[in-house]
């Protein structure tokens, strides 16, 4: 053995002649080791994902970690980065480091920190004995420094804490996703970022990407919130009023699997279309040729008919692609939550999608035969169309006019509806900034359209992902993605010819749905179960309103009391957890209202738990209950009237 310490290759056994760590010389040799077993049984039990990575990274025979006594006994650890072993605790006292770190690094109480790096796991220790409320979320950028720690130290504790959840990955923007996904809620009150002095030295740069990437979903996350403040309405109302036609649409699971291995072509309607759009009369019959509801008109306009078309936004914006459109061959791929005229007045075929983000939506299609598929909801038409392309079994899948930016200062293709120029006195505003080109140069986009490419670049990293190919020949690079022109994209992989249009009509045809009496009963009954809930969560929204202006009223003359006070914070839980068992709450209301909640978990709880007056909090503590009551209780009004309505309606012609 060297001063330097143990390359750890294996499971570690105690030497009592020499009294340091030995490394067994053959890696399967670690399932001996009785501390690892117990680490990772203790793993497995809470997080299954990651004992799969170490049962997967212990086949491996190399490792650059370096685990070695330190002078006052316990084990400290090194990195081998090049030809240098980067220390990642004290090789003094690794103990006395992770006192004296978190001495420094707890500046003012949290409930919440995200601790970058856990190294052999002192300073969580430290963190978790120090703080009894602190919730923590650990990321390890060293997977192989992960799996030496579960052999080096007993971690049973640490690894079972009710407290701390841990996140394992080299690569910093997955590291990012899986935080924003799970712990998306808990940064928005802000935490503590803390990052362990060592993980700069031995994985550089990983902290910057990952908080880039994760500043980059947050803004992602805000911005969608703004779309849903605007649409959640019409997201439920739509679909009531879309429901009988969505019934009788076959839908997208008929298109399973039926062009696997066949390329598709998704359209956009960026600017860069211009460029290459003439090229599609080309690869007509060679490949399916999918178009957003904002591509149509250019296509139409140049004599360009796709294979399908897919659209589901809400808003009435959106009727603008459709007005005085006739294809009554090209089908239609919807989502029920479009704006109801559209697909009223569409003159070709339809397929009708659910779609796992809008429980509502999933809800009122449940008791449909055959099931209709679903599809994944996404800030654009063309991702959403993408992942239909997907499920059809495409690949390679084409994109066109896919910019996602204002190449040569223009928001879209000519002849698309919204189709506008960029002011030069514009460019300098907050709204847009710049992103890496598909030439490796700078192109300027907005945050609409970076949350689109956000989205795209998370979905490329499945295994599972088609083979997506960048054809745009311009604006934002989209990482996951192989860059083409569309000329080449035509000559190597549209060249056979399969008619893809007649064989879509034909399911259209062979799976247009004639319902029975009884399926029409059964959602009828739903509905009606429905609109009692509705009415149930109105009385209770009701109910809160009132104790609020009460609360109100005290607090406004200060002669609110302690007990008083928490009376009211004690009726506002109870009213709280009488609504989440509420069946209408969580069919509809709570994503309908999610952006009230969301509001006031940012700004008005925490205004509240700041406030030193009794009265001012009372204050607060009203507003939660007028804001987020008041918002229940109109939308559990305006969705019971659409049900009443619907259910008043004639009997459907299916159902005679």
């Amino acid at each position: 053995m060297t001063d330097k310490g143990l390359p750890f290759r294996g499971a570690l056994c105690f030497n009592r002649q020499n009294g340091v760590r030995e490394v067994i010389t053959e890696f399967e040799e670690c399932s001996r080791n009785l501390m690892f077993q117990q680490n990772l049984r203790a793993l497995r039990r809470r997080f299954k994902n990651l004992g799969e990575m170490v049962e997967q990274l212990r086949q491996s025979r190399t490792s650059s970690v370096l685990l070695s006594p330190s002078r006052n006994g316990p084990l400290t650890a090194a990195v081998r980065c090049g030809e240098r072993d980067i220390h990642v605790h004290s090789a003094y006292d690794p103990t006395i480091e992770a006192r004296r770190w978190v001495d420094s690094a707890l500046q003012e109480s949290r409930e919440f920190a995200v601790v970058l790096g856990v190294g052999l796991g002192y300073h969580l220790e430290q963190l978790l004995e120090r703080e009894p409320r602190l919730k923590i979320v650990a990321i390890e950028p060293s997977p192989e420094l992960f799996l030496a720690a579960l052999t080096a130290r007993d971690l049973r504790a640490l690894l079972t804490h009710p407290r701390l959840q841990l996140i394992v990955s080299d690569d910093p923007e997955i590291a990012a996703e899986r935080l924003l996904a799970s712990h998306g809620i808990l940064l928005l009150h802000e935490p503590n970022f803390l990052r362990w002095p060592a993980v700069e030295r031995y994985s550089p740069g990983f902290a910057a990407r990952l908080w880039e990437r994760a500043l980059a979903l947050f803004r992602s996350s805000r911005s969608n919130l703004r779309t849903q403040q605007v649409f959640f309405q019409a997201w439920a109302e739509n679909p009531i009023l879309n429901l009988e036609v969505a019934y009788n649409d076959p839908g997208i699971a008929t298109l399973l699997n039926v062009f696997r291995g066949r390329p598709g072509i998704i359209v956009a309607a960026g600017p860069s279309l211009e460029r290459n759009v003439s090229l599609l009369n080309e690869v007509k019959g060679k490949a399916v040729v999918i178009a957003a509801g904002s591509a149509i008109k250019p296509l139409i306009h140049r004599g360009i008919q796709p294979d399908l078309i897919v659209s589901f936004d809400a808003g009435v914006g959106n009727y603008r692609h459709f007005q005085d459109l006739r294809l009554p061959d090209v089908p239609l791929v919807y989502i029920p939550i479009i704006y109801p005229r559209i697909v009223s007045e569409y003159a070709g075929p339809r397929f009708v999608a659910s779609c796992a983000g809008l429980p509502f939506v999933n809800w009122l299609l449940q008791h449909a035969v055959p099931p209709k598929g679903s599809l994944e909801i996404g800030p654009s038409v063309a991702n959403v169309s993408w992942d239909l392309a997907s499920q059809m079994g495409l690949s390679p899948v084409i994109l066109m006019g896919q910019d996602l930016a204002y190449t040569g200062m223009k928001s879209h293709a000519e002849g698309a509806a919204h189709a506008r120029n960029i002011a030069p006195d514009e460019v300098n505003s907050d709204r847009y900034f710049k992103v890496t080109s598909v030439d490796g140069g700078q192109v300027l986009t907005d945050r609409a359209m970076f949350n689109m490419k956000l989205w795209f670049e998370t979905r490329l990293k499945a295994p599972s992902a088609p083979t997506t190919i960048d054809a745009t020949e311009g604006g934002a690079l989209i990482a996951g993605t192989i860059v083409m022109s569309f000329r080449e994209a035509i000559n190597q992989y549209c060249w056979d010819r399969f008619d893809p249009l007649p064989t879509i009509l034909k399911i259209h045809d062979t799976h247009k749905i004639k319902h029975n009496a009884n399926s029409w009963s059964n959602l009828r009954e739903s509905l009606i179960e429905l609109s009692e809930s509705l009415r149930a969560a109105e009385q209770i929204a009701v109910s809160a309103l009132r104790a609020g202006a009460e609360l109100r009223r005290e607090s406004q003359t200060r002669r609110l009391s302690l007990q008083r006070h928490e009376e009211a914070t004690i009726r506002l839980q109870r009213l709280l957890r009488e609504l989440s068992n509420n069946r209408a709450y969580s069919v509809v209301l709570a994503s309908v209202t999610a952006h009230v909640l969301e509001s006031l978990t940012l700004f008005v709880q925490e205004r509240w738990k700041r406030e030193q007056l009794l009265y001012r909090k009372g204050m607060e503590l009203a507003q939660q209950y007028t804001l987020y009551f008041s918002s229940i209780r109109d939308a559990a009004r305006r969705i019971n009237g659409l049900v009443r309505d619907w259910l008043e309606l004639p009997p459907t012609s299916q159902e005679l």
